[in-house]
């Protein structure tokens, strides 16, 4: 494969020194869901309570409000006494009446460990192994951007190895599209595109190159993503099926 499939995430084992820098700088740069990745990584090596309160924060950014919820129980949880036990309480009763403290804590617990898992497999290549994983954890929360982007990946991976078996790849497309609709993601939509147009169908190909480069301009460029996605277009120009996609260059700034 010649053309460049984004991952969510990047799959490291050490916190660099200047992690909290880099997290401020795909923050700035709008890559919410990488920053996010960045910083559950940071509490594996460093757990704070100011860490989790930003975590639930950021995915406060990206709408994931449930999934906010549960990280603001587990400061609450694990930082009794905490300064920001106050106001993490305070978010919480913004969404609900009420809450209960292990419930929840449990709830977000199961949810995680299944994305953690499906990531450590995905990382040794063991890709049936880490769409198990990931399809445990869509059975507790199906509409998660990351779980959905994840499983898509795996499954993409497994139709490149056994490409005669056509349901992993309509298993990868169904789920880039629901990632999509849980998140406006530049990465989602490439990849949509990549798929269609390695199998030649230009009109979705464009449609999906498309929403790609209008997600990585808004609402902050994303100059890394887009130098991506125009690689691939030249990469797929190359086919004379594919010759449509030219009109795209005119998007790109």
């Amino acid at each position: 494969m010649s053309y460049f499939f984004l991952s969510s995430f990047l799959l490291v084992s050490i916190i660099p020194a200047g992690a909290t820098d880099e997290i401020k700088s795909l923050k700035a740069s709008g890559n919410y869901q990488q920053a996010f990745m960045k910083m559950m990584e940071l509490q594996k090596k460093q757990p704070t309570d100011q860490l989790l309160f930003d975590m639930a924060q950021m995915l406060e950014t990206m709408q994931d409000y449930t999934m906010a919820m549960l990280y603001y129980q587990e400061l609450i949880n694990t930082y009794p006494g905490s300064e920001l036990e106050a106001p993490a309480k305070q978010r919480l009763s913004y969404y609900f009446e009420w809450y209960r403290d292990k419930d929840t804590y449990s709830y977000r617990e199961e949810v995680v460990t299944y994305l953690d898992k499906g990531d450590r497999a995905l990382d040794k290549q063991e890709f049936h192994k880490a769409v198990l994983y990931y399809k445990q954890g869509l059975e507790l929360r199906s509409n998660m951007y990351l779980l959905n982007f994840n499983l898509a990946f795996a499954y993409y991976e497994l139709f490149q190895l056994y490409p005669r078996n056509a349901e992993y790849k309509e298993n990868a497309i169904r789920h880039y599209i629901k990632a999509a609709r849980v998140t406006t993601s530049a990465k989602a939509f490439n990849n949509l595109a990549c798929i269609f147009a390695e199998q030649g169908d230009e009109i979705l190909a464009h449609l999906y190159f498309k929403k790609a480069i209008d997600a990585a301009n808004n609402p902050v460029k994303l100059n890394g993503i887009l130098k991506l996605i125009n690689e691939n277009m030249d990469y797929f120009t190359g086919n004379s099926q594919l010759s449509g996609l030219n009109l795209l260059r005119e998007l790109l700034p």
